[in-house]
C-alpha cells in the first residue's frame, strides 16, 4: 500500500500484522513488533532470545566501529598567507 500524498509505503494490517516477505506474499512467522525491532535494532520485539540477539548485533557493532578506520583521510587545511 502506498501513500499517494508522497509515495512512501504504509502499513498494511489487513493481514493480521504479518510482514511481507515478497512483493505480493506475507508470512506469519513473524510480527510487525519483531521485524520492527530487528531492522532499527532495538531490543524490544517482547521475545527474549531475540532481544537477546538484537542487543548483542548492537554490542558488536559498536565495537566494530570504535576500530575502524576512517575511510578517507581528513582533508588538508590551506594555510593563511599574509
Amino acid at each position: 500500500m502506498t501513500d499517494t500524498t508522497n509515495d512512501t509505503p504504509t502499513a498494511d494490517l489487513s493481514h493480521n500484522g504479518a510482514v511481507p516477505v515478497f512483493p505480493g506474499e506475507w508470512s506469519s512467522g513473524i510480527s510487525l513488533r519483531q521485524y520492527a525491532a530487528i531492522m532499527l535494532q532495538v531490543p524490544d520485539s517482547g521475545l527474549p532470545w531475540l532481544d537477546t540477539m538484537i542487543a548483542k548485533a548492537r554490542r558488536l557493532d559498536q565495537a566494530r566501529s570504535e576500530y575502524a578506520l576512517p575511510d578517507t583521510p581528513p582533508a588538508p587545511v590551506a594555510k593563511e598567507t599574509t
